[in-house]
This record gives structure tokens, sequence and C-alpha cells, in this order.
């Protein structure tokens, strides 16, 4: 049911990146579809990828394409006039890896935000980042225990890319890109080491119409204010141990087994918010979390399964973290560097964490929040997907 709800968060970033902001636009000529391909490097960043598979053989590269449906802002609302030559859509991707017994070709679905700092009249240079879903994986299992790069079926998908586009007229375009592109379930499930691509390439676009967009005639009006927001979020964390079983204490004959768990996570969240402007926020907080995965990945597992199985006030977290929020109408982008005020002792985690996310304002001060706890920078602990209201005073 957890697992459920995180995908479920998944789509609906996709619903919001792309279904809100075409219900905003009123004058829906400035489309775009856009076609790229091209051959890419995989980083071998775990032994699966680097040759501990069934056939002893290097993941280290794939091919790909995707397809995008690219909308710009024609100007018609007050808010598109506070971004310089933004666009989002949405897009369908799709890879094929050297090696892919074990592992799958994967499907793609996400949607993309970005920017155009540069147009010229034959030239325009484009940033866009993007979050979505990957299915067709197959991941671990006590059939597939090489691939530990994996473990579910369906994974988060996250790119970043550079484009660089030639318009040879008002509808054709083409241009060279460059992405890094990351494949993970963010902890879900373990063992999920990742996946890294990076895909150079070229693409082709076409837009049916010629794009247009209209000035602002008048200033647009901002109060700065204080806001409070008020969090309460939950999420799953992943944990497996993998160790040898013996099966005769006789002859000493063992076997490979793996126990895998996945625990729930709650917490409530507070925050102090400045707006700076209609763009940016900025901020401080903390949190009270249950965290009823610590303790649970020592090894207790087959040792002893009823350790500890109860509610177990050491599994609770105290943080506080510094808030920046980048807003792009009901969307804003957040980045929170987090350092615990109490853990208990000899947790997996350390004491200065991270979070990344999207909060979306559903209606009025209502909003929904998806953001990826991490530590290290490199390490993700887990997903959180939680209901807020925003008061400003």
């Amino acid at each position: 049911m957890k697992k459920n709800a995180c995908i479920l968060s998944f789509l609906l970033v996709i619903c919001f990146l792309q279904g809100n902001y075409t219900s905003e636009a009123q004058n829906l000529n400035n489309i775009t579809y856009n076609l790229f391909t091209g051959y890419g490097y995989v980083a071998r960043t775990n032994d699966f990828m680097r040759g501990y598979n069934v056939d002893n053989a290097d993941i280290n590269s794939v091919g790909y394409f995707a397809f995008e449906i690219n909308l710009e802002p024609d100007g018609s609302k007050q808010w598109h006039h506070y971004y310089k030559n933004i666009h989002y859509g949405a897009g369908l991707f799709h890879g094929i890896f050297n090696y892919s017994k074990n592992i799958g070709n994967p499907w793609g679905l996400y949607g993309f935000l970005g920017f155009s700092p540069v147009q010229t009249k034959h030239w325009q240079f484009r940033t866009d980042v993007a979050l979505g879903i990957s299915g067709i994986w197959d991941g671990y299992s006590s059939e597939n225990y090489y691939n530990i790069a994996v473990s579910t079926p369906i994974e988060a998908y996250i790119h970043g890319r550079l484009n660089l586009l030639y318009n040879i007229n008002e509808n054709w375009h083409v241009g060279l890109s460059g992405a890094f592109i990351h494949f993970s379930n963010g902890c879900i499930k373990r063992p999920n080491k990742g996946i890294n691509i990076i895909t150079p390439g070229f693409n082709v676009a076409y837009n049916p119409k010629k794009i247009t967009k209209t000035t602002c005639q008048e200033s647009i009006p901002f109060e700065k204010n204080f806001q409070r927001l008020i969090t309460l979020y939950d999420a799953v964390k992943g944990t497996y141990v993998d160790y040898t079983k013996t099966l005769n204490h006789f002859t000493n004959d063992t076997i490979r087994d793996t126990v895998r768990d996945v625990y729930y996570v709650i917490g409530l969240q507070y925050r102090e918010m400045y707006a700076l402007s209609a763009l940016h926020n900025i901020g401080w907080g903390c949190d009270l979390t249950y965290n009823n995965a610590i303790n649970r990945t020592k090894g207790w597992h087959y040792r002893d399964p009823e350790y500890n199985q109860g509610f177990d006030p050491e599994r609770f977290t105290i943080s506080a973290f510094a808030c920046y929020e980048y807003n792009i109408h009901r969307l804003s982008f957040v980045v929170e560097p987090i350092v615990y005020l109490y853990k208990p002792h000899n947790t997996y985690f350390t004491r200065l964490a991270q979070r990344i996310g999207l909060r979306y304002q559903i209606h009025k001060g209502w909003y929904y929040q998806l953001t990826l706890r991490a530590y290290q920078f490199t390490k993700a602990d887990y997903i959180e997907g939680g209901i807020g209201y925003r008061f400003k005073y």
C-alpha cells in the first residue's frame, strides 16, 4: 500500500507539470514536438554494472530515444511574465543497454520544466530538468540476485539536460543535446544502488505554428509577506541483509540468502518562510520524525526475527533545516540542508542530511509535497510524501 502511494506521488507530479500548466494557458498554439536520439555512457557504479552478472558482461553503454511535447507560455496569464523564456511539458523515454539480461530495457514517462537563457534569430540554448517514473525493469529477486542496481519493476526517472538548437525556419529546428539521467526508487526497496547514464545525442524539433508571445503592459504587484507551513508526511524505507545461510551443519553446505523488509516513516514538519519576491522564499524549519527502520539494518532480521518489533522511542529523530523555495506559479522547487539535533546512537545515517523536491499548491493554502531525503549527498534515505497548509501573516 505504501509503495503504491509513492508511485501515485510520481504520477501526480507528472500531472501537475503537464495538466495544470496546460489548463492555465489560453493559447495552445505554442506547442513544439521534439525527438531526441543518441548513444550514451553508463556509469558503472556497482558490481552488477561492472560485470558481476550471469555472463560477466560490463554494462557500459545505452542507446536511447525520447519524444517530448513542449509548451511555451503565450503571455496570456500574469504569472507568465515573471519568467523569461520558460517552457514545460511531458516526454517518453526508452533506453536499450548493451547488455540487458536480468535488468531489462526501460521505458520512462516524465514531466519537465526548463528555460532558454539564450535566444537569437538562428540559435536557442535550452536547459530543463525532469521527474517521472520508469518501468519494465527486471529487478532484484531471489532468482535474480546479481542485480543490485534496481530492485523494483518501477523506478523514479530524473534528468537534467542541455540543448543547443539551430532554427532552420520558424517551424523546424535541429540541435545537439546532452543529458544526465538517474534511475532509482528512493530506497523504497533494497538493494537498489541506482543507475546513472550520460546521453549525448541530437534532436529534431517541429512546431506546427509560429511561436508567439505577448508582452506585459503593466507592472505586476507583489507584497512581501511571512508564511507559516505545517506538513504531515509519511514514507517507506527499505532494508535488506545479504548473508550466507547454512543448510547442513554436518556437510557445511551453504547458500546465499537475503532478508528484505519495508518499514514506515512518519513525521511532522514546521516552517517559517519569508517571501522575498514572487519567485524566492527563504526560511527555517524543524521536524519530528518516527523512523521505524532504525535498528533494522544491522542483521537482526535473521539472528532474531522478533527483535524489537514494537514501538521504540529510540526511533524518534529531531532535526532543523534551512529552507529555500523557487516558485513557478503553483509549483515550488524545494532545497533544504538538514542537521539532526537528536538521533539515536549508531544509526545508519549521518548527522547532516539534505532534502530536495517539489511542493504544489492544490487549493488556497493547501499543498502537496514530494521530497527526497538523502545523506552524504549521494545516498537516498527515503521519499517523503505529505499534505500541508500554508498560513500567510
